[in-house]
């Protein structure tokens, strides 16, 4: 595929926005776990008005020191028409007309910034704050007045690209990410003081924290960088050569490391534009990294119900996918994308990123993290190829049709909601796997029992998704794009969903619908307890609800489930040795076990009710609390046919 070079860089959302909105979310995560955290500190435990009044312990440090930083400049600052830079300010004056503003700024001498020149929001109009160094090259020589003219009007095209506050808005952001650092490392302190923490664990979450604040740094330092690029070619009108004069690469500093490009990135890219479609692998792994270091935050926020894992997966892989689309898609209109390197970049930033989250560095380093294990990190790297295969699939299908990207917004109106459809799927299944696997880490649970509950939970629910997603792109593809263009997103949903579809099966095909509940009251000791069996339905795992034996003899008003089909591992008949009564025998996972203990450890002396598709199999009464993995369901006269069909029920055969 050839690299076009009259691509119009301005269809795509630019790497300024995407850059922003992930130091934004980052930053914005990190202080409301850590409000979070302070306000658990408090007697009367977490509320909203504590959060939100820690919420401003964190963040008014970091406001407070850049406020002061941009008031200390103004103060000393004065305008240039007081100055004795008198031909500095007629040019300036010629300048600002020529790039006729709707606002043109106000125009002082800053006395501290020596050759450099900002701009900023100031008091009803916006500010262009000049060195005197700078101001001074007027009066030099020829090639100095070049150069300031060039570097004044990159600064005027930052006022023309109206980016100033967005700007001003990633500074603060930058500055705030100290703060929360500072109070997280705090807290560990405080732990190995008091000895609540080992001084090797103490140095891990240490490390942790210090790894975050990097990558909140990085990814500042990437929009900084992308906003004078884009300044750049604003102001590329009038020549560069000054401009490139004026700005010169820093021996030793690595390009990443900059929060300025260097002179020789600025005419690489002046001289070909379309370098700024391309997805450097670096910038996906930061923002993959911040992806994984956000899941595990979001879950410590949330807590531990059933549900987090999914909402955290849906919620960050819908934005994390979009983030790698852009790059993938972007990266296609230059020379190609390169969907296995991002693949690469995707999945070890998230398990980077995972181990970088401030969530297990205040509580137990790794908490939470992606396990370094096969059944985790293959599901990971397996998901990223095949959503990246996909991205860059449906990429080149538009390519083919738009090779000069004049028509981008048409393709991104019906391609962006399908990326965040799949995607936020996708990261649901891969994170809602990993959580289950890790929940069991110090007693490993079977990974086909996970497979075979997570399958449950998305082989079916998902369907409704999937078939939007199929239906928006084949609906809207031939209106906007050639219809093959469908053809690539419409295959890797259908592929997707037979996968699950054949991994459920695998797995046993399905989770069990056995249920435990402790039994609150029952009609043999409550004889005016009566309801109709016939139109008692579950009313949900975690919710109190009524139910009848199989023959609906005996009715019973149940608590929460306690365990559910999950927490099985095999059910098999066996021999109760008492006539010739048959038995069934459930084996529990390692999690199941613990659930069980502790559910018959507090009925003691009362019953508790097994059910299999709703209806009460038995309800023994419970003498002692029990231990193990295993339990046995008898009714007394089961034969061995019966017995084994409720064994195939319950091992969700």
């Amino acid at each position: 595929m050839s690299a076009p070079r009259r691509v119009d860089v301005r269809a795509f959302p630019s790497d300024t926005t995407l850059l922003l909105l992930l130091l934004t979310a980052v930053v914005s995560l990190n202080a409301v776990f850590t409000a979070f955290w302070l306000a658990g500190f408090d007697a009367g435990g977490v509320t909203v008005l504590g959060v939100v009044w820690k919420l401003e312990i964190v963040l008014v440090p970091g406001l407070a020191g850049w406020s002061l930083g941009i008031w200390w400049r103004l103060r000393r600052s004065v305008p240039v028409g007081g100055t004795p830079f008198t031909d500095a300010a007629r040019l300036l004056d010629r300048l600002v007309r020529e790039a006729r503003l709707d606002d043109p700024p106000d125009v002082r001498l800053g006395p501290g910034l020596g050759s450099r020149a900002f701009v900023a929001s100031g008091r009803g109009r916006p500010l262009l704050l000049l060195g005197p160094e700078l101001l001074g090259l007027c009066t030099v020589s020829d090639e100095g007045r070049t150069v300031f003219t060039a570097v004044v009007r990159h600064e005027l095209a930052h006022l023309r690209a109206g980016d100033v506050g967005w700007a001003q808005l990633g500074r603060l952001l930058r500055t705030s990410n100290l703060p929360i650092g500072f109070f997280v490392l705090f807290a560990v302190v405080l732990d190995l003081v008091h000895g609540n923490r080992s001084t090797g664990s103490s140095a891990l979450a240490a490390l942790v924290v210090l790894g975050q604040v990097l990558v909140v740094e990085l990814v500042a330092r990437a929009f900084l960088r992308a906003r004078e690029h884009e300044a750049d070619l604003l102001a590329a009108r009038y020549g560069v050569e000054g401009l490139l004069t004026a700005v010169g690469d820093a021996p030793g500093v690595r390009p990443w490391l900059r929060r300025h490009p260097g002179g020789a990135a600025r005419a690489a890219v002046l001289a070909d534009p379309g370098r700024l479609l391309v997805a450097a692998p670096t910038r996906l792994l930061l923002g993959a990294a911040a992806a994984g270091s956000a899941l595990v935050t979001l879950r410590g926020i949330l807590g531990p119900a059933d549900s987090t894992p999914v909402v955290t997966g849906a919620v960050v892989g819908l934005l994390v996918t979009l983030f790698t689309a852009f790059g993938i898609w972007r990266s296609t209109w230059l020379g190609g994308a390169r969907p296995f390197r991002s693949a690469a970049a995707l999945a070890v930033g998230l398990v980077l990123g995972s181990y970088l989250a401030l969530f297990p560095a205040v509580f137990t380093f790794g908490a939470g993290a992606v396990p370094l294990r096969p059944s985790p990190l293959v599901a990971l790297v397996l998901g990223a190829v095949l959503l990246c295969l996909w991205l860059a699939a449906v990429g080149r299908a538009r390519y083919r049709v738009d090779p000069r990207a004049r028509r981008v917004p048409g393709f991104l109106a019906y391609a962006v909601p399908a990326a965040a459809l799949v995607g936020g799927w996708l990261f649901a299944v891969l994170w809602a796997w990993v959580v289950r696997l890790t929940s069991c880490a110090d007693d490993p649970c079977s990974p086909t029992a996970v497979a075979r509950s997570v399958g449950e939970d998305f082989a079916f629910g998902v369907t409704p998704v999937l078939v939007l997603v199929v239906v928006a792109v084949t609906a809207l593809g031939p209106r906007v794009v050639e219809p093959r263009a469908a053809v690539p997103a419409a295959a890797a949903v259908v592929v997707a969903a037979v996968g699950l579809f054949g991994l459920w099966h695998w797995a046993g095909a399905g989770v069990s619908t056995l249920e435990i509940r402790a039994v609150v009251r029952d009609s043999t000791a409550d004889p005016a307890l009566d309801f109709d069996c016939a139109t008692t339905a579950p009313a949900g795992p975690t919710e109190h609800r009524t139910a009848c034996d199989v023959g609906g003899g005996e009715r019973f008003v149940l608590g929460p489930a306690a365990l559910t089909g999950v927490d099985v591992e095999t059910a098999e008949v066996g021999f109760g040795g008492t006539g010739s009564a048959f038995v069934v025998e459930v084996v529990l996972t390692g999690e199941g076990a613990n659930r069980w203990a502790a559910l018959t450890g507090s009925a003691v002396d009362q019953r508790v009710a097994i059910l299999v598709d709703g209806a009460v199999v038995s309800a023994p009464v419970v003498r002692e609390p029990l231990r193990g993995t295993t339990f046995e369901i008898s009714s007394g006269t089961m034969d061995r046919t019966s017995a084994t069909e409720l064994a195939t029920r319950i091992a969700g055969g």
